[in-house]
């Protein structure tokens, strides 16, 4: 059954594949289809155009192939143009932005357009941690407590002497 209303959907790949162009008749030019599939099963196949022709509107400054290789990576796509391993696709979990058109509900692009945030994790957590308390200092800093930065360094930078005159290795609360 097809998408039935506009949104960003959590979309499971369930086939991909290179198909003949669905608009261009320019010789050399196909398709990569990707069909989807969500909890209540919808399905439907979102097409995109490899091609040398450039896009439309926010995607002027970009080929076909540019815009259709950064979808793929957004996927999780690491082979390049060896298409004939687009079947390693299927299983990847991604959304599906759907849009209206004509009575129609059509794919507008996957990847990218989910609202569940991506929680930082290790080393970027600490990275972006050091940077906020580095930006703009907080109550704890002015009392002499150690800095989100100072927290952020690899415990093993981090080494204190225990009264007996040993180092003692710091644990870093954030990794």
């Amino acid at each position: 059954m097809r998408f039935e209303a506009e949104g960003t959907f959590p979309v499971e790949v369930i086939d991909a594949k290179v198909t003949a162009p669905k608009f261009s008749t320019e010789p050399g030019v196909y398709d990569i289809a990707i069909q989807v599939k969500d909890e209540a099963e919808h399905e439907d196949w979102w097409r995109t155009e490899w091609s040398d022709e450039y896009g439309r509107g926010n995607f002027a400054d970009r080929t076909q192939k540019q815009i259709s290789m950064a979808t793929l990576k957004k996927l999780g796509w690491e082979h390049g143009q060896e298409f004939g391993k687009l079947s390693t696709l299927v299983g990847t979990k991604t959304t599906a932005t759907v849009k209206e058109r004509d009575g129609y509900f059509n794919i507008s692009f996957l990847g990218g357009g989910g609202n569940t945030p991506q929680a930082l994790t290790g080393d970027a957590l600490a990275v972006a941690l050091a940077a906020m308390a580095v930006a703009i200092p907080d109550e704890e800093q002015a009392a002499g407590q150690p800095t989100a930065a100072a927290a952020a360094k690899p415990a093993a930078e981090k080494k204190e002497e225990a009264p007996t005159g040993e180092a003692v290795e710091e644990v870093n609360p954030f990794l």
